[in-house]
Order: structure tokens, then C-alpha cells, then sequence
């Protein structure tokens, strides 16, 4: 994992810009987490640098925090389903018919994220155990309260 210290740089992927870097932003999370493979390239686009977590520091500080934060008994918020595995037939976030869950697909959640409420708290269902520890590592980043359903 890595975070970028000074300077500014864009995350593309087939020549599209996925989303744009400042200091104190992190990349290569996914990989942590789920354990995949690089699916995107990082572009300075300034000057800058870039400091590196080793797997163990980056579950020790990030992943064990935020995990034990959304574990952590006292939340009397009520859960909205989000689906990360699905979307609706437009193919955009909405909800699921048949189970009015929300559907927010993993490879969106990045940029979706800001339009979910952060007064809401979310249980992340759907892909595998994994993919859903990535939800919940990028909603609580936004500040957003999530758990992942099922192990």
C-alpha cells in the first residue's frame, strides 16, 4: 500500500482517469485486502513522493482499526443492505427489485461513495468476503459506517 506524500497524481486505467490524488490519499489497498493483482497504473502528474506500507504495517494501523470500529457493539443505527456484487438494470447504483437493497458495485464504490448518506450506516453484502472487507475499508474512509455480512 501505498500514500502519497507530497505532490498530485491520477489512477487510470485503459487510458481513463479514475480518480485524482492528494497528499495523505492511499492506492494499492485493493491488493492488501483482497489479495488481486494491480488493476490500475498511478500517473504523477506533479512532483511528489510517495511513502510504502508493508502488508503487516498496513493491517496492523488501517485494517485492523477500521474493522475493529465497525465490530465495536453500540451502534444503534439501522443497517441499509448495500449490495456491492449487483446493479440494476440501467447498470448504474439504485436498489436491487425484489429486496429494495441498495446496489453499489465494487468497482463504483470509489467514486459512489459520496452520494450514500454518512448518517446511514450500511451492512455490505454480496462478491466474496474479501471484496466486501474492501467496501467496508472504503466506506469508513469517507467516514461512512459499514459491516460486511457473512464471513
Amino acid at each position: 500500500c501505498c500514500v502519497l506524500r507530497t505532490g498530485r497524481a491520477e489512477v487510470r486505467r485503459s487510458g481513463h482517469v479514475l480518480a485524482r490524488l492528494a497528499p495523505g490519499d492511499l492506492f494499492g489497498e485493493e491488493a492488501l485486502i483482497t489479495g488481486s493483482g494491480r488493476n490500475a497504473s498511478i500517473v504523477m502528474t506533479e512532483d511528489g513522493s510517495v511513502m510504502t506500507l508493508s502488508v503487516e504495517a498496513f493491517q496492523r494501523l488501517l485494517l485492523a482499526e477500521v474493522m475493529r470500529a465497525v465490530d465495536e457493539p453500540g451502534c444503534r443505527v439501522p443497517l441499509h443492505l448495500l449490495d456491492i456484487r449487483q446493479m440494476n438494470h440501467t447498470g448504474h447504483a439504485g436498489t436491487v427489485p425484489g429486496h429494495g437493497a441498495l446496489c453499489l458495485p465494487l468497482q463504483n464504490l470509489r467514486e459512489g461513495a459520496s452520494s450514500l448518506p454518512k448518517d446511514a450506516a450500511y451492512a455490505v453484502s454480496g462478491a466474496s468476503a474479501p471484496q466486501r472487507a474492501l467496501a467496508v475499508f472504503l466506506l469508513a474512509r469517507r467516514g461512512i459506517v459499514a459491516v460486511p455480512l457473512g464471513r
